[in-house]
C-alpha cells in the first residue's frame, strides 16, 4: 500500500503504476547477491511507475525510517522503509 501511495504522489497528473511477479531460480552461491538465505525458486516482484523519479541526493536515504521528501501534513508515514 505504501509503495502504491508513493507512486501515486509521484504522478500528480496521472500515470501508470505496474506491479508484476514472476518465478526466478537463484543458483547456489548467488543467494548473497540478492540478500537471500538459500538458493532455489523465489518470487521476484517488480514495481515501476511513470512518476517524476527520485533525485540522486534522496537515493542514499530513501529506506531510512524517518526520511521523507513530503511536506508537513502530506504522505502516509515512514514510506519506503516500510516497503523495505
Amino acid at each position: 500500500m505504501n509503495l502504491a501511495v508513493n507512486s501515486r504522489d509521484a504522478m500528480p497528473n496521472g500515470g501508470n503504476l505496474t506491479i508484476s511477479t514472476r518465478e526466478v531460480t537463484v543458483r547456489e552461491g548467488s543467494e548473497e547477491l540478492y540478500d537471500l538465505n538459500a538458493p532455489g525458486k523465489h518470487v521476484l516482484i517488480t514495481v515501476s511507475d511513470t512518476g517524476t523519479g527520485i533525485d540522486m541526493s534522496s537515493m542514499e536515504r530513501i529506506f531510512k525510517p524517518f526520511y521523507t521528501t513530503k511536506k508537513v501534513d502530506k504522505g502516509t508515514g515512514p514510506g519506503l522503509s516500510v516497503v523495505h
